[in-house]
């Protein structure tokens, strides 16, 4: 049973990347919290410019050209275009890929193509790495240009919980410079408590109630606020949970910024989520967010669309 059961996800794959298969409304639309779900889709992985189009870690969106940059944890970065309107996406095309070099010119190999975190900064994207913990900067054709000093304590491999625990959030503010964190709390460091960190050291502390829980991406916010989208897998259950986290940092100075649950979701109680891990802000409360399907005929990439409500 088990073999055939692999065989129909295999061939069912396979149909989506002749069609280019995108299924509406995956995602329950509706109420979640402090969030509204718009819209989603089932983007298949079809191959764009011989890449495959799979293991997306981050999105960031590019509103002056309506782009959509996708970052595999493959050291691949994919263009699409994009049209949002009416609150729900209207179309999206993959233009094209590429994959990513370092400063020496050649491609990424191994523990040095983890990539995992991506941010839109003017004409430049930031882009960061896991299991060799580096952010570098790419011009708009994906070429490299600068290594970005990182701050003790992340600089050091041996100071993560493990060598796939490190760089996996990424964000930036004209006021901070780069923002980003390990996606668990570093060693030596209190369970449960992040520290946010930016260009010119550490920021602050963000408490997480349950020390199993990942910080996956982050986002500025339109008021300056920290968007935080945290993960939790629960291996007995196979249940993904799902959080979207608002921290203030309005006066932060290393101490514990305050935060908000906004939505809290759990595939346990029939909400189709999977292992989200991008994001990025469309415009006024409106922000996408993308699902990491590991390469797995049995998990998917879901875009999905939200917007967060007014008080």
């Amino acid at each position: 049973m088990k073999i055939i059961l692999i065989m129909i996800a295999f061939f069912v794959q396979l149909w989506g990347f002749e069609n280019h298969k995108i299924e509406p409304d995956f995602v329950k639309n509706g109420d979640y919290m402090g969030i509204k779900i718009l819209d989603s889709k089932v983007l298949a992985s079809n191959h764009v410019d011989g890449l495959k189009f799979c293991e997306i870690s981050d999105i960031a969106y590019d509103k002056t050209k309506d782009l959509l940059y996708a970052l595999s944890d493959k050291g691949r970065l994919f263009t699409l275009s994009i049209m949002i309107e009416n609150k729900k996406i209207k179309s999206l095309k993959a233009l094209s890929s590429k994959a990513l070099r370092g400063l020496n010119g050649k491609k990424l190999f191994g523990a040095y193509k983890d990539s995992e975190g991506l941010a839109l900064v003017g004409e430049s994207l930031l882009v960061s790495f896991e299991r060799k913990p580096r952010i570098l900067r790419y011009d708009k054709n994906f070429r490299p240009q600068k290594m970005l000093p990182l701050p003790i304590p992340l600089n050091d491999i041996k100071n993560y919980r493990s060598k796939n625990k490190a760089l996996e959030a990424l964000t930036y503010n004209e006021k901070y410079g780069y923002i980003t964190t390990a996606e668990y709390s570093l060693k030596g460091e209190k369970r449960g408590y992040h520290d946010i960190y930016t260009s010119k050291g550490k920021l602050c502390k963000v408490k997480i109630a349950d020390s199993n829980v990942a910080i996956t991406e982050m986002e500025m916010m339109p008021d300056g606020s920290l968007l935080l989208l945290l993960r939790k897998f629960i291996l007995h259950s196979f249940t993904f949970e799902t959080t979207l986290l608002k921290v203030d940092l309005e006066g932060a100075n290393v101490g514990i910024c305050q935060s908000e649950v906004l939505s809290w979701m759990s595939s346990k109680d029939g909400w189709n989520i999977d292992n989200f891990e991008g994001l990025t802000h469309i415009k006024d409360n409106l922000y996408l967010m993308i699902s990491d399907n590991n390469n797995n005929i049995f998990e998917k990439t879901i875009l999905t669309l939200f917007e967060i409500k007014e008080k």
